[in-house]
């Protein structure tokens, strides 16, 4: 029996998952949560000692309740770029820096003033969220840190190193996130050097290893640690979201990911490279030679509900369960509300992490139904805004698949088909991320020949849902005023986000 172990860091939890090979199934899997804070407006961060302590308590409680303690690989996925400064045995000198932390806005900005070939697999300049505006960050506000700083990585980098004693970088991570030459497998010095860090080159993960690529045995210490009865192969990852692409198998031109959650993701690949305003990529060989990945999508989604739930109504999950019901029986409850979803940022289309959120045409007679269903067509609205504007670009898909937290909320789930007005596969009882990591586990013990072999053995199952037609023709009707409302408040939102950032 070939068995593998999975691992997901997401924003609030570890997942762990087992996946075995002979019977094609996710067959057990557990979750560990771990704390955010955010020390200011705008800012988000982990202490890394908590994923692991996390990620012990995680595996333990599987293996005990699976009686499974041999496996033949573990693969990583995390969230990207969640940036972690720490010395090489792996002694961290700071919190992380959270994917969604945005305090690099500056620094995101300067990227765009760069002249080099590699730009333009990013569409020209850098997020706010990405690894290198955040050591840009780091190294001037926060100068002994970056001194004592021999190592600047993301969160599956460090997770990797303490599985195995080794540095390694994702080339995913690398090439999305980095400004990596993945055409001619290279970190830039020549682009640092434009952005006065050319000495992050040093500090980075010199091994860049493509998903799949085995790196080292788990560690004697980490197998005691876990409770595993051997040693297994540590394979190569990636970023959560992208891994998910193998488990749904969406890695062709004409397929697309979406993965709604916290944040909302789009992925999909092209077969030729193609100018994309507004879109991060086309990224060159990311996953897999010769396809070109685009990633488009939303900062805030699920974690914009969660606030409007836990924090500003307080409702129990039974009251919430309710108010979903309610706005499936009335789906036009917000109506005659509008509301942005630029709660941190905008990702997709605009670029610009200086949006804010904001709610208008409240009246007295409003209550927490109409704005709850408005914070909902925000953010599907948000979502018809990045598929116009791809359509806008020739872009197409016959096939799009959507899973994550969004079908847990059937009133979102139901908004954001309708919204898109396409017929979707919808993934809700497995997770992705495991099985796309199983899917580089299976490559790296050679199970499979490629990833996209791989991908298609262990894709996950899926149902069809059609979009409701009057929603959908709500949503056409909205969109042209969800952006002029946009255009129309431009100004003042990156006011306020300017007198946040000085607060």
């Amino acid at each position: 029996m070939t068995l593998s172990l999975n691992l997901d860091f997401g924003t609030g939890s570890v997942r762990a998952g087992i996946y075995d090979f002979a019977r094609s199934k996710l067959v057990d899997s557990e979750e560990a949560p771990y704390e955010t804070f955010y020390p200011r407006i705008g800012w988000a961060e982990q202490d890394p000692n908590e994923w692991v302590a996390a990620m012990v308590k995680c595996v333990r409680t599987l293996l005990h309740k699976s009686k499974e303690n041999e496996f033949e690989a573990i693969c990583v996925s995390t969230t990207s770029s969640t940036v972690v400064s720490c010395d090489s045995l792996g002694q961290c000198n700071r919190n992380a820096i959270l994917w969604m932390d945005a305090r690099a806005t500056y620094e995101s900005k300067l990227t765009e003033n760069t002249d080099h070939p590699v730009m333009d697999f990013c569409g020209g300049s850098d997020a706010s969220e990405w690894l290198v505006p955040k050591a840009m960050w780091i190294k001037k506000n926060e100068p002994e840190i970056w001194q004592k700083s021999e190592m600047i990585c993301e969160a599956l980098d460090y997770i990797n190193f303490r599985l195995t004693g080794l540095w390694c970088g994702s080339k995913l991570n690398a090439t999305c996130k980095w400004n990596y030459d993945s055409v001619n497998e290279t970190l830039v010095y020549d682009l640092f050097d434009q952005l006065s860090i050319s000495d992050l080159i040093s500090k980075l993960p010199q091994n860049i290893l493509p998903v799949g690529t085995p790196i080292s045995r788990l560690t004697k210490k980490m197998a005691s640690i876990l409770g595993l009865k051997n040693r297994p192969i540590v394979v190569q990852g990636g970023i959560d979201a992208h891994m998910a692409m193998l488990g749904c198998n969406s890695l062709m031109p004409g397929g697309m990911l979406f993965i709604g959650g916290t944040s909302n993701v789009q992925l999909f690949q092209l077969s030729q490279p193609k100018q994309l305003p507004g879109f991060w990529g086309p990224y060159p060989n990311a996953i897999i030679r010769n396809k070109w990945l685009v990633e488009c999508g939303q900062v805030a989604a699920g974690s914009q509900i969660d606030w409007l739930v836990n924090k500003i109504f307080k409702w129990t999950k039974t009251e919430h369960k309710q108010m979903i019901q309610t706005l499936l029986n009335a789906p036009n409850l917000g109506s005659d509300l509008l509301a942005l979803d630029f709660w941190m940022g905008n990702r997709t289309p605009y670029r610009n992490s200086s949006l804010r959120g904001s709610i208008t045409g409240l009246t007295l007679g409003h209550d927490q139904k109409h704005i709850y269903a408005a914070f909902i067509d925000s953010i599907s609205l948000g979502t018809k805004n990045i598929f116009s504007h791809l359509d806008a670009l020739g872009i197409g898909f016959n096939d799009c698949v959507i899973a994550g937290g969004i079908t847990k909320n059937e009133a979102w789930l139901t908004a954001t088909i309708a919204a898109i007005n396409k017929r979707v596969r919808v993934v809700k009882n497995d997770n992705l991320t495991l099985i796309g990591n199983a899917a580089a586990c299976g490559l790296a013990c050679g199970l499979y020949e490629s990833l996209d072999t791989s991908a298609k053995a262990l894709q996950a199952d899926s149902i069809l849902i059609e979009p409701s037609k009057s929603l959908a023709d709500q949503y056409n009707e909205f969109l042209p005023i969800y952006q002029q409302y946009k255009d129309g408040s431009f100004s003042t939102m990156i006011e306020l986000a300017k007198r946040q950032e000085t607060s």
